[in-house]
């Protein structure tokens, strides 16, 4: 499904100054570029149609140690027993979160596969396939809401936002991660991106606040982080040889570029 957003306005800072079209091999045409956050959206909409559940299962055990330091990070700012996951795939932070003490659980996703065989695979829930905006949910009750690597397939990243801020309880938190704009390894290999949205820090902090969040935290953090050798093999071979022969993945770090931001923001 197609369909043009309405703009020049900029998802994450709402600015309609410095939009300007961004043409790069990495993105094609109909893609514009916020000259006052720095992030990359398109004007067209087209909604995802990649087999998610597939694609997690497949690289499940390579990643199962990430999603293991990821909740081991969350944990310390994150109390509660209610999640909702959005765009939640296969389903494998779930898995995680149901054996970190949650047993309210929810899930949102527009694959009707990934909604139709999560009970199976993550336990008892409630799950729900179609669009975030239009699904009913209790207002003031989540204690955390995930989006992980989803809103770059959004088209109203805003409301999405606005709403998971009414989802969460006082004192709850959203946990956001996406891939970072100005990744240098992703250099390496030039290729025109499917994504709707491509963030920057400054884009993703926008965000969070526009929609009345405090951000407790925002970084970056390098694809190669995953300790086990099943999580490096998993990755592209060539690009992870070629970014340590010439130092990328220091220079990465150094200067805000790898591959992957996340952030934490609290509903006061």
């Amino acid at each position: 499904m197609r369909s043009t957003r309405e703009g020049p306005l900029c998802p994450c800072c709402r600015s309609k100054d410095g939009i300007r079209t961004y043409r790069s091999i990495r993105f094609p045409a109909d893609h514009v570029k916020c000259e006052y956050c720095g992030s990359v959206y398109s004007l067209v909409f087209q909604q995802e149609t990649t087999d998610w559940v597939d694609h997690g299962l497949r690289h499940l055990p390579a990643r199962k140690k990430i999603w293991v330091q990821e909740w081991d990070q969350l944990s310390a700012s994150v109390q509660g027993t209610r999640i909702l996951d959005l765009g939640f795939a296969a389903g494998d932070f779930l898995m995680e979160a149901r054996g970190r003490g949650f047993t309210e659980i929810m899930g949102i996703d527009v694959d009707a596969n990934a909604v139709s065989s999560a009970p199976e695979r993550i336990g008892t829930g409630s799950y729900f396939c179609g669009d975030f905006l239009e699904i009913e949910v209790p207002a003031d009750h989540f204690d955390l809401v995930v989006m992980k690597a989803v809103i770059q397939y959004v088209d109203d990243i805003s409301g999405w936002m606005e709403k998971a801020m009414r989802s969460l309880r006082p004192g709850g938190a959203v946990y956001v991660t996406e891939p970072n704009l100005y990744d240098l390894a992703k250099k390496i290999r030039p290729i025109v991106s499917r994504k709707m949205n491509v963030f920057t820090l400054t884009g993703l902090d926008n965000l969070l606040r526009g929609a009345g969040f405090s951000v407790e935290q925002l970084a970056t953090r390098s694809i190669f982080r995953g300790p086990s050798l099943g999580a490096r093999i998993s990755q592209n071979l060539f690009k992870q040889a070629v970014a340590r022969s010439i130092g990328l993945l220091r220079l990465d770090r150094m200067l805000g570029g790898e591959y992957e931001m996340y952030a934490l923001g609290r509903k006061r």
